[in-house]
């Protein structure tokens, strides 16, 4: 089908590479899933005395990497608590998710609506894309991570190809080895530091409103459909 097309969209450069001496890049338009930044108000965030409050937003499929951080979380003393937000209990996927919790410091927070996800973002001092590492993972990129950014906090994603990339680039938090518990329990302490927690959400807010935001992508998108046009 990308050799009948035009043009073919994708949302990372990192998907180009499975077409590598096969089809032409000039066939290829980067169109990303970032986010208009003023749609995002944030809060600044509130300095983590009693407990650090680590947030996961959206779907818990398989290479959702959610086993890991729930494995991980075993390492992790009562003063770090999680919140898992999405929850669909009627995925049998819940039900693996629901065994691998042990520790008393998670929370599983059904589905809510988007106009509430806001409230759980600014409550949060980490937030999580922990992706488990595949083919698809290391070829896509999720819209959470450029909310997250738009929202001033600072991010933990675990070393898939794109996430890597756009968090090192930023230098809007830290990276942790996809599917490795004990690495991803060692990244949270490193950043368990308010100094660091809220140049990591600067940093990140800096770019949403700079490189990696949508109204970049819109132009490309539009010079794309005109080029179609003619």
């Amino acid at each position: 089908m990308v050799k009948k097309s035009s043009k073919t969209i994708l949302v990372v450069e990192e998907a180009k590479y499975r077409f590598t001496n096969i089809i032409p890049d000039r066939k290829f338009e980067i169109i990303s899933n970032t986010e208009n930044p003023e749609n995002w108000e944030f809060s600044e965030m509130k300095e983590p005395i009693e407990r650090l409050v680590i947030s996961y937003i959206g779907g818990i499929g398989p290479h959702r990497g959610i086993d890991t951080v729930l494995k991980g979380m075993k390492y992790l003393g009562k003063r770090y608590e999680l919140k898992v937000i999405g929850i669909n209990k009627n995925d049998p996927y819940y039900n693996e998710l629901n065994k691998i919790n042990i520790t008393s410091n998670v929370t599983f927070i059904e589905w809510v609506p988007f106009d509430k996800v806001k409230n759980y973002i600014n409550n949060s001092h980490i937030c999580l894309v922990p992706h488990n590492k595949n083919e698809h993972t290391d070829t896509t990129i999720p819209h959470k991570l450029f909310q997250y950014m738009a929202m001033k906090r600072p991010v933990l994603v675990s070393d898939v190809a794109p996430l890597r990339r756009i968090v090192k680039e930023t230098e809007s938090g830290m990276i942790f080895q996809a599917g490795n518990p004990e690495d991803f329990a060692k990244k949270i302490r490193e950043m368990n530091n308010y100094d660091k927690l809220i140049r990591w959400g600067e940093n990140g807010r800096r770019a949403v409103e700079g490189k990696y935001n949508w109204k970049n992508d819109a132009e490309r998108l539009i010079n794309l459909y005109k080029e179609l046009g003619n």
